[in-house]
């Protein structure tokens, strides 16, 4: 039995567990035009949550608003609505120095590693450049047993917990004795170079070297760590091959120490045998700095190998959102069926069979008023009166339906507009062809026979509008007119949205195997 969550995130986390929430939130484009005055929604309405040291997948076709969605966490795009909590603090309503400082603490790495270097820099200087911006490192001194003392000095600054995660150099005071001096590992500052003068009333701390010199050391370090060679420092992008290149757009992202890392299809730009390299570097880097990931990608294969979780969208929603195993083994909702039956299969004589989607996602302009899947469904709830109708009937009905659809919605031209609004264009002049070509073949039912001719006198009399509303009236059902909950789906908590988790509906599995795959 599935059960609508009556909060719709990802399986219930513990406020101390999650570093990222994610509450309803929008990325709406444009919606101010002449002709153009509805938005592009780009992300619309989706929450979830990402454990501390976690990676969640996020897939979904091409145009579905994952990379959006990446891009909005980090400000990169500005959300229309909603709520991005990073650690307890809401990152939409950071502005100035605070949004600066809290952008230290998330990175991203691009899919495309020719077109985010920039070729007129060498590899050093790209990698040291949000050192430079950030102004790296901050040198923050924290003392221990210092009696009221106080950090006084050049190129140094007290520790504040508001400013800084933590200490660059901590100096035991021992109450006015010999200091001991500790540098944190991430900085490349040997301690015999730093100076600590005990005085009355403070601490006077002198570094012996400077901040370009440790940004420089701290670039070498990292080239190591994504390995890179000593050489590499002073050499161009065009110098790289393509998993080189991303290699650097690495460690250019985790230059600042940052918690949280967003990957943008890391490996879809490269060569199967380098994309295990990366995957394998992102995994090793993850064990060594403790990272949390948001993992963008397509293919199915690389999410279910290096993801915990997975969150599927379409359209701009999140579909299902569970653990790996649960979702690739055991698929709870119709696009995660229709995503996972395309994976190829290795063995040749394996009966799988794929599920085929008609037509192409629903423009994110004018998307669907009920589940954003409804136009493209093999599980579709149907009306009770034509439960039992056969299948390639109703196929061709729906079909007939996304066409009409279609043609109201597809964006049009300047020209295109004004001719029709002048009356000088017909999107309609090939209905008879339309109409053959969907139903020529089918021995239709004298009920959907009559509905479907209805409807076409209509369109001939120029109501398109309702012809379709006709349609949908006879045609249509509650996967087309309400927007479905977040049911929970399995004890782990895995979420899935789909009308057909209600009691009254077939399961989609079970509907899968006895009505799509029969």
């Amino acid at each position: 039995m599935s059960t609508p969550d009556s909060n719709p995130t990802t399986e219930s986390t513990p406020e101390e567990d999650a570093l990222v929430r994610v509450r309803d939130l929008k990325t709406y484009y444009g919606g101010d035009g002449v002709f153009d005055n509805k938005p592009v929604k780009a992300v619309d309405g989706v929450s979830f949550d990402i454990k501390r040291g976690e990676t969640l997948g996020l897939v979904g076709e091409s145009g579905c608003g994952k990379t959006t969605l990446g891009r909005t966490l980090i400000r990169l795009e500005q959300a229309t609505a909603g709520e991005v909590s990073y650690d307890g603090t809401d990152a939409t309503a950071l502005s100035g120095n605070a949004l600066k400082q809290w952008r230290r603490n998330v990175q991203m790495v691009f899919q495309d590693p020719d077109s985010s270097l920039n070729d007129r820099m060498t590899i050093g200087e790209i990698v040291q450049e949000p050192l430079d911006v950030h102004d790296w490192p901050y040198l923050s001194v924290a003392l221990t047993d210092a009696d009221g003392r106080e950090v006084a000095g050049e190129n140094v600054t007290a520790f504040d917990r508001d400013a800084h995660d933590h200490p660059d150099i901590t100096i035991d005071v021992n109450g006015g004795g010999e200091a001991a001096v500790d540098i944190r590992e991430e900085i490349p500052l040997d301690p015999e170079r730093v100076d600590v003068d005990v005085e009355s009333d403070r601490v006077r701390v002198r570094v012996h070297t400077t901040k370009r010199r440790l940004r420089r050391a701290r670039v070498r370090e990292l080239l190591d760590t994504v390995g890179l060679q000593p050489e590499h420092y002073y050499r161009y992008p065009y110098q790289f091959s393509g998993g080189q290149k991303q290699r650097i757009g690495i460690a250019r992202a985790l230059a600042l120490e940052p918690d949280f890392v967003i990957l943008d299809e890391p490996v879809s730009a490269l060569d199967a045998s380098v994309q295990a390299k990366i995957l394998n570097l992102l995994e090793d880097l993850q064990d060594e700095f403790d990272l949390t990931y948001l993992f963008i990608a397509h293919d199915l294969a690389v999410v279910e190998h290096i993801c915990d979780r997975v969150a599927v969208m379409y359209l701009g929603n999140v579909m299902e959102l569970g653990s790996s195993e649960e979702v690739f083994d055991d698929p709870a909702n119709p696009y995660t069926h229709s995503l996972l039956s395309a994976i190829p299969e290795p063995d040749p004589t394996a009966d799988k069979q794929r599920i085929t989607l008609r037509g192409t996602p629903p423009s994110p302009r004018d998307p669907p008023s009920g589940c954003p899947f409804s136009t493209r469904c093999p599980m579709k709830i149907r009306p009770e009166k034509y439960d039992d109708i056969d299948n390639a009937v109703w196929e061709a009905v729906e079909v007939f339906r996304d066409v009409l659809r279609q043609r109201e919605r597809r964006e049009k031209s300047v020209t295109e507009q004004a001719f029709e609004l002048a009356g000088l264009s017909d999107p309609y002049e090939d209905l008879d062809e339309l109409v053959d070509e969907v139903f020529g073949d089918l021995d239709l039912p004298s009920e959907v026979e009559t509905h479907v001719a209805e409807a076409v006198d209509q369109i001939r009399a120029g109501e398109s509008e309702a012809a379709r509303a006709a349609l949908r009236e006879e045609f249509g059902s509650v996967c087309e007119r309400e927007r479905p909950a977040d049911y929970q789906v399995s004890s782990s908590g895995r979420q899935s949205r789909c009308h057909r988790h209600q009691n009254d509906y077939e399961e989609p599995a079970e509907y899968l195997e006895t009505h799509v795959l029969d």
